[in-house]
């Protein structure tokens, strides 16, 4: 298990891609068991969000403050020529209205579509370790998922999946190559299998991503439905998400 003063260390070496392949499926597998490193992984994650929208925020403030800068020339200028005057306020009146849109660009509730709701709780980061079932064959196809080849991946899971039908891993691997590969329809069978089976390590996992599969195939009242599942689980480790989902879901 990985320490927790280790965690920024290990983050920072995971994105920047400076790990072994060994070393990016054990640090998949800790952030399914440690729910602090996952937590703090997720920070990481929604900082990088946040920066990417400073630029809008930042153009926002920009709005502001001449907003503000021309209420303050209204209270100091006492005397202004009748034309300059209309000017001014004219001008006054469309940086108003630029602000006004831009508070109610940052006010207004957002109506999410199913993709978008897909882009934003998709990742393929939480994924879990296979490695250790000392398949050569699991190995590769891992390998070739990691380095993002996720055709190939799939090609080699489905080979190991005709002669090992009770492979859990290599369904949720395939599940989530699939996914990548737009074979919705493959990647749905492949979660449905695992909850099948329930088997408890992946059985969590699978529900998230087979609810995804259907905000993805805009399938709207099982995505709902696969969603409230997660949500009523008490100690399911993706509730938190499906709650939120189910929340922006509702408002549409």
């Amino acid at each position: 298990m990985i320490k927790k003063l280790q965690y920024t260390e290990i983050i920072d070496r995971y994105q920047s891609r400076e790990m072994s392949a060994d070393e990016v499926l054990r640090f998949h597998n800790d952030l399914l068991t440690n729910r602090a490193l996952a937590k703090e992984f997720k920070l990481e994650q929604d900082l990088d969000i946040i920066l990417r929208q400073y630029k809008i925020i930042d153009f926002r403030k920009k709005l502001l403050n001449i907003y503000h800068m021309g209420e303050s020339k209204k209270k100091t200028v006492s005397v202004v020529a009748l034309g300059g005057r209309k000017w001014y306020m004219a001008a006054a009146s469309v940086v108003f209205l630029m602000v006004l849109g831009g508070l109610l660009l940052f006010t207004m509730p957002r109506n999410y579509s199913n993709e978008d709701l897909f882009r934003k709780y998709y990742s393929t980061e939480n994924v879990l370790d296979v490695a250790r079932s000392g398949n050569a064959n699991i190995v590769e196809a891992v390998i070739k998922f990691q380095e993002k080849d996720y055709k190939t991946a799939t090609q080699l899971f489905s080979t190991i999946l005709q002669s090992e039908t009770d492979n859990t891993a290599a369904w949720f691997y395939n599940g989530i190559a699939c996914i990548e590969t737009e074979q919705f329809g493959n990647a749905i069978k492949s979660f449905q299998r695992i909850i099948t089976d329930n088997n408890s390590f992946y059985i969590e996992h699978a529900e998230w991503y087979l609810g995804l599969c259907y905000l993805k195939n805009n399938d709207t009242n099982k995505a709902i439905a696969q969603f409230q599942k997660i949500s009523s689980e008490s100690r399911n480790y993706h509730k938190v998400d499906a709650q939120q989902i189910l929340a922006k879901l509702q408002k549409k």
